[in-house]
């Protein structure tokens, strides 16, 4: 896989298909994932190595190793390694197809 870098460290796509796509995501000692929310995007994040501090809505907690979390479309959500290892995080992300209604 190839290697995507970002200020906060980097991530690898693993799998990538119309409905979904699969990231193993390093964040480095000191590197934050800004806050931000994704429309028609749920992911869920399972800490592989190392922990980090978890933003989720207001609601702030450590997100552990082998912890898994859902993050609903729509909700605000940060990671920050506060750790001085490096993070990992195995992201699935689901993308939501729109319904489309029928006229009658």
């Amino acid at each position: 896989p190839r290697r995507v870098l970002r200020p906060w460290g980097y991530y690898e796509v693993l799998e990538k298909q119309p409905d979904y796509e699969i990231r193993l995501v390093t964040v480095k000692p000191g590197g934050k994932i800004g806050e931000h929310q994704h429309d028609d995007i749920v992911k869920q994040w399972s800490v592989v190595k190392g922990e980090g501090l978890l933003r989720l809505a207001e609601s702030q907690r450590t997100l552990n190793f082998s912890e898994n979390i859902e993050i609903p479309e729509k909700y605000q959500h940060s990671i920050f390694n506060d750790a001085l290892f490096e993070m990992k995080i195995l992201e699935i992300k689901k993308f939501i197809q729109c319904k489309q209604t029928e006229s009658v």
